[in-house]
């Protein structure tokens, strides 16, 4: 019966991606199962037949920034801080990007991997990363509101809209 979701943090924020200390403890090995479900969860909501809206408030750093764009409606309070910081650190953000490139484009989406200054809500907005901005508090009510909205919608037609999609995506990535 459920024909929408809203995924949120628990304050102070959305999500601050993978515990870099935990990672430093693995094997090659071991890091590379991590990252391989934490991407698989990403992949696990694309495939979902209903839609899935991010409720961002605080912030969502390195996986939480790419969590977040990989949902299929993005609202944030514009007091929100993203950043990906994991090239910064040594790290490749392993999975995600994906979803950021369908989002942003390629070029852009290297430009906000690199992580050289964290952007600004309004700037994630104009670019595509972010579809709604929230008044600061706001972010979760106003996902709740725009989830209420698509589940009103016809669920077959929700679903094969987001299929839909994700066939084109799979389509321009083997083209690129």
């Amino acid at each position: 019966g459920v024909r929408a979701a809203v995924l949120t943090g628990t304050p102070p924020g959305f999500c601050a991606g993978s515990d870099l200390k935990e990672l430093a403890t693995m094997s090659i090995a071991g890091m590379t199962r991590h990252e391989a479900r934490t991407g698989e969860v990403v992949r696990a909501i694309q495939r979902l037949g209903i839609p899935v809206v991010a409720a961002v408030e605080g912030f969502a750093l390195g996986g939480g920034f790419l969590l977040a764009t990989g949902c299929d409606v993005v609202v944030s309070a514009e007091d929100a801080r993203w950043h990906l910081p994991e090239v910064k650190l040594g790290w490749v953000p392993p999975w995600g990007l994906q979803t950021l490139i369908a989002r942003v484009g390629p070029a852009t989406a290297k430009r906000l991997a690199w992580g050289d200054r964290p952007p600004a809500v309004r700037e994630l907005h104009r670019l595509g990363a972010v579809d709604e901005l929230a008044e600061p508090g706001q972010a979760l009510r106003q996902a709740r509101e725009l989830a209420a909205r698509l589940a009103a919608l016809p669920p077959h037609a929700v679903v094969s809209t987001k299929r839909g999609v994700a066939r084109r995506r799979v389509g321009q990535r083997a083209l690129g």
